[in-house]
């Protein structure tokens, strides 16, 4: 299986204008990094890296995208750092059921608002007002499994469509609200607050929620600059790379090559229908893959969509999209965010081309 350190070479080895999608989008450079242990670490280094070989000479690649900024430094070695060991999911269930104990989400009709417009129910889920609000409207979607990893992509699909009738409802509520974002956190390290299982909906006014709005720009500036479709070149460079999944009701699926976090899948809606229901199938292909194919238990997920009438703005070029990525040991206490990620750039243990092995 090809290594995400592979990557010069594989640019290298494409045709002239596959390679200049690739050098337009991002800026690439490997760095090696090289070490002498002491003969008192041999036998532990050995015990918690598999070789001092490993250690000793580190390869990594730094992945910036020239458009968006954003960044990622690549090296697997980190994975094997110490830690406090892996939360199975014998203990994940324990620790569900015994916060489910008190569960303010198990009659929500009675423990939780409502919206000024009242509520939304879909087959397995009902909305809520969020009590603590981060915009002017801001609902949660309360899933009816209370288990945070118990979905299947019925589920899934329901959830996404009611928190787009909450999005319609809430725009009839207040027309200058336009700018939509349905975002899920599963379990404590992904920042949920509460075991039951629950979505968030947001509609925003005056301005696009800023990380949409960078894609936008993103966009806007190659569009104007290179006369091309920047998500289209975007999944052109992917799909070149090996980095690109099959699509899935018509979203086009790329293992990311400048993640926030590891494991980071980026969906593309098409052109044509409703794009959040169909980024709620590949969103809910991805996310069933991710759980039971690569054991992520702890994720965040964003889809992000143009605003619902006309700001002023250019969006073209930039579809509708999703972004999932894995928060790592569900229930640990060690944070995988650090100063790099808040300051520098995202520091990715996990390669990419594992998850198109």
């Amino acid at each position: 299986m090809p290594q995400i350190t592979d990557i010069p070479a594989r640019i290298a080895a494409l045709d002239p204008e596959q390679q200049a999608c690739c050098q337009r989008l991002y800026e690439i450079s490997a760095a090696a990094g090289r070490l002498e242990l002491p003969p008192s670490m041999h036998a532990w280094t050995e015990r918690q890296f598999g070789s001092l070989g490993a250690v000793r000479e580190q390869h990594m690649l730094k992945v910036t995208n020239c458009w968006t900024l954003e960044g990622a430094l690549f090296n697997p070695t980190r994975a094997r750092r110490p830690a406090l060991g892996h939360t199975g999911d014998a203990a994940i269930d324990a620790w569900v059921a015994a916060e489910l104990r008190e569960d303010i989400f198990a009659q929500p009709l009675r423990t939780t608002p409502a919206d000024p417009f009242g509520r939304i129910e879909g087959r397995h889920c009902i909305t809520a007002s969020n009590i603590a609000k981060y915009d002017g409207w801001h609902g949660v979607v309360i899933c009816r499994e209370p288990h945070p990893l118990r979905f299947d992509a019925e589920q899934i699909v329901d959830y996404i469509a009611t928190a787009w009738r909450w999005i319609e409802a809430a725009h009839r509520a207040d027309p200058s609200a336009i700018y939509p974002l349905i975002t899920w956190n599963c379990l404590p390290k992904s920042g949920a607050s509460l075991a039951h299982g629950h979505l968030q909906v947001a509609l925003g006014a005056g301005q696009p929620y800023a990380q949409v709005e960078r894609w936008r720009q993103a966009a806007q500036r190659y569009r104007h600059e290179h006369g091309r479709a920047y998500a289209e070149d975007m999944h052109q460079a992917h799909a070149a790379l090996g980095l690109a999944l099959p699509p899935v009701a018509g979203c086009r699926r790329l293992a990311h090559l400048a993640p926030a976090r590891n494991r980071e899948m980026v969906m593309l809606a098409p052109a044509q229908g409703h794009p959040a229901a169909a980024l709620a199938r590949a969103l809910a292909a991805t996310l069933l893959a991710l759980r039971d194919q690569r054991g992520v238990r702890a994720f965040n997920a964003a889809l992000a969509f143009p605003p619902l009438r006309p700001d002023g703005r250019d969006w073209g070029g930039l579809p509708a999209f999703a972004r999932v990525g894995d928060r790592g040991d569900a229930l640990s206490i060690r944070s995988d965010l650090g100063v790099m990620e808040l300051y520098g750039m995202a520091v990715i243990t996990a390669d990419p081309f594992e998850l198109v092995g």
